[in-house]
This record gives C-alpha cells, structure tokens and sequence, in this order.
C-alpha cells in the first residue's frame, strides 16, 4: 500500500476532519514545491488556497455535510494550472465519518486541449457564417449597385442645373458622395467576405482632418440633438496619406458612430478626437467617456457578427469591417477599455503610399 501511495502521480493526502493533512504522497513535494516533510500538520485550504476556512465550493466542507465523495474544479492564476481537487469521505466500522482522502489530480493539458477544441470549433463556425453571408452579399450587390447608380446619375444630373450659391448644391453634392459611399460599401463587403484584398487603385493624397470634417457634418444633427460635446485637437500637425477616402470615412464614421452609442444613458457626453505623429505613422483617438467595455467581450469585439449592443441595434460587422478597411491600408486598429470609465479606439495608418502599396 505504502509503495502504491508514493507512486502516485496525483498528490494524495489523509486528512482529519478539521483539514488538516495527516500524511501525504511523493507527489505532494510536486504539487506544492515544498519538502513533503513538512506538509503534515498544515490545512490543505491554507496550502491550495492560501488562506483557511472556509473556502467557497470547498469539496471538504461538502463531503463532511453530504458523506459521499465531492468533487471541485480550481484554477490557480499564480501556476497557470488547472487542479481537479476530489475528498472522499472514511469511516468507522461503526459508519462514523473519521477522515477523508484528498486527491487533487492537475487537469491543465485537458482544460487546454477543451480550449482549443472549442477555439477551432468556433473558427469553422464563423467561417462557414462567412461563407454563406459571402454568396448571400455577393448575390445582391448586382440588385443594390442599379437603383444606387440611378440615384449618383440623378443627384448629378440636378447638381449641374443648380447654382453653387443654391443651398441645395452642398446638400446634393453630400447625397452624390454618401450614394457613391454606399456603393462602395456593398463592394467592401463583397471583398471582405471572400477574403480579398483591396486594389490601391483608387488610393488618393488626402488629409485625415478633411474625412473626419465629413464624417462630424454627417453627424451634426445628431450631436447637438444629443448634447454631446466633441473636442478635436493635433489634427492640424498630421501630413497627408495616401488612402482610400470613402473606406476611411466608413471606419471613422463607425467608430464615431458607436461612441455616440455609448454615451446613450450618460449625463455628461464627451468625445476626444485627438491626432499625432509617430516615427513612421499617423495616430488617430477616438475616447469616449461611455459605459465601456467588460473584459470578457474586449477579445471579441473584432470578430464578425459580434456585437455589445441590444437586439436590433447592431449587426457586429461595423468594427470588422474597420479592421479589414485598415488593414488594407497596411494600418492597425486597437481598442482600450475601462468598464463604466470610456472606451478609445486607436487607428494607426503608415505615412509612406509605398508602405500601403507594398
């Protein structure tokens, strides 16, 4: 018995019924990196858990009401390990309950084998949601594209028979440019959901300041409805880059957009729109003093059809389609996020038309 006990790879222990480690295995000295001779004595709660009893969900506090063998997952941040701990109960001949064997049997290799089971099984998923969306959007831009370049033809034909002191030559000028936006955004995602990449034929010399400009007009009537104050600053210090205007204003408008979101059942609503120079890039900000993001979606944010908005609000393609667009300009996208505090979304984008084109 003594030579099976030792030979253990788990790390058993006997146990009274306060917890307290009567005498323990060889593979004790593994589990706890410590002398084995100095285990007995010692509360295992004290030794697993760094602290004493009681502990939430302790498989030993279980067993003592239940009488039957109780069993408990434990992750252990410090190690990176995962612990299946397991207290069977012993008794006396008379069916007294005297002690309890304690077996804790470390489970990290199946825990990481599940993850990435579950990690490759959410890939297919998503690409075969990819997938269909892909031939669904794919069938029905040809039926969008028509009536779009209808209304281009005829907001251009109207825009040469208006004066440019007519106040509707700006408004029809606007409806011209967002119709051709919208074209654009059928054939982004065509692209983006067959995995295509962008041509840079139609990468243009532009300001950034010039795209947010338009993104704040289309905007406007919904900022001061909403009482939101925005402050802009370091845009004038930024050169100009070569970039997809239409794709830019698509992702600035999104992410405007979605701050704008935030700040729904905020008192005071700020959004920080701040520009600078990096070595080799341009850096653009957008924070927001919204609810924020909770941790356990922050990974997930950049993922098709994710989304932390209610039913019916949000599709969860905006932020990645932001992240296709922005690669596309060989740029980056982040998001930092402080729950209840605001949210900034960062866009990095390269200053050099070879550093795109490459």
């Amino acid at each position: 018995w003594e030579a099976t006990f030792n030979a253990m790879s788990d790390w058993v222990s006997l146990l009274d019924l306060e917890g307290r480690i009567l005498r323990s295995n060889n593979a004790s000295e593994i589990f706890l990196r410590m002398p084995r001779q100095k285990i007995p004595g010692r509360i295992c709660c004290e030794l697993v858990h760094g602290q004493d009893l009681p502990i939430p969900n302790c498989p030993m506090q279980k067993m003592i009401q239940t009488r039957q063998s109780e069993s408990s997952e434990l992750y252990l941040s410090g190690k990176n390990q995962w612990w299946m701990i397991t207290v069977d109960p012993v008794f006396d001949m008379d069916g007294s309950l005297v002690s309890a064997v304690h077996v804790v049997r470390d489970i990290t290799d199946q825990k990481l084998a599940e993850k990435r089971f579950k990690d490759a099984q959410s890939h297919i998923i998503e690409v075969e949601k990819l997938g269909a969306l892909g031939t669904l959007t794919a069938g029905i831009a040809h039926e969008l594209n028509n009536p779009l370049m209808g209304m281009v033809n005829y907001s251009q034909y109207c825009l040469k028979h208006v004066p440019e002191s007519n106040k509707a030559f700006s408004v029809l000028g606007d409806m011209v440019r967002e119709t051709k936006r919208c074209i654009d955004i059928v054939n982004n995602l065509v692209t983006f959901y067959r995995m295509e990449e962008a041509s840079n034929e139609n990468f243009e010399k532009i300001h950034c300041s010039i795209i947010i400009d338009r993104v704040m007009n289309l905007l406007k009537y919904r900022i001061e409805k909403e009482n939101i104050s925005i402050k802009r600053s370091g845009e004038d210090d930024l050169p100009e880059i070569f970039a997809k205007t239409s794709n830019l204003q698509q992702v600035f408008l999104n992410l405007i957009g979605n701050a704008l979101d935030a700040l729904s059942g905020e008192k005071d609503k700020v959004i920080q729109i701040r520009a600078f120079n990096e070595t080799d890039t341009i850096c653009i900000e957008i924070t927001d003093n919204g609810c924020g993001i909770i941790k356990e979606q922050l990974g997930n944010i950049f993922d098709p059809f994710f989304t932390t908005k209610p039913p019916g609000k949000g599709t969860g393609l905006g932020l990645s389609v932001c992240r296709g667009i922005v690669g596309a300009h060989h740029g980056e996208i982040s998001c930092d996020t402080k729950p209840g505090q605001g949210t900034t979304f960062r866009v990095m984008l390269p200053k050099q038309h070879e550093t795109v084109a490459r």
